[in-house]
């Protein structure tokens, strides 16, 4: 019997692990057995949305741009251009715009931003042995109503608490329990 509580929490970094044509073993793969064989209580897993992993240039500079428009689009509608705010905003702009820079310029080993969807993590997770906890729906809801503004998106699909902005689903997060 254990006296304590293990709990694993993993917020947006998961998109920075390198694709599996740079490697002959699945990173991405490897990070969730290495998680499991821990026998965590929790595995809160949150990750970026994103199909931004496609070898064709035209593929993931459409869908790096539609997502990063969606992230400015928001950026520019919720952080109002005061000057407390303008050096986070600029920070924020910075960050996001390295992160296209590297989706669309880079190949290889030096593309280091591979955001995928909730759909692919979601069967990764199962693959590697967990099961998802399902979001309570009322928890959900008190999240929608306390940030509610018209052009968020609070939803959930397969258990997944999705976010976003203007109809697009930006982020995911889940909670999972090894089986």
């Amino acid at each position: 019997m254990r006296d304590e509580v293990l709990l694993v929490s993993c917020s947006l970094r998961f998109q920075n692990l390198p694709e599996e044509a740079v490697l002959a073993e699945s990173p991405k793969d490897g990070i969730l057995k290495l998680i499991r064989s821990m026998k965590p209580d929790l595995f809160l897993h949150s990750i970026v949305n994103g199909l931004h992993t496609s070898p064709f240039f035209m593929t993931r500079f459409r869908e790096a741009l539609f997502c990063y428009a969606s992230l400015f689009d928001m950026l520019e509608a919720t952080v109002p251009g005061r000057q407390h705010s303008d050096l986070l905003r600029f920070h924020l702009e910075k960050k996001f715009g390295c992160e296209v820079l590297n989706i669309i310029a880079c190949e290889g080993k030096q593309r280091v931003v591979r955001p995928e969807t909730y759909k692919q993590w979601h069967i990764r997770t199962i693959r590697a042995g967990f099961k998802i906890v399902p979001v309570e729906k009322q928890i959900a809801r008190a999240k929608m109503v306390a940030h509610f503004r018209k052009d968020f998106l609070y939803d959930e699909d397969c258990s997944w608490m999705l976010q976003g902005w203007k109809g697009r689903v930006l982020y995911a997060s889940s909670c999972l329990v090894p089986v």
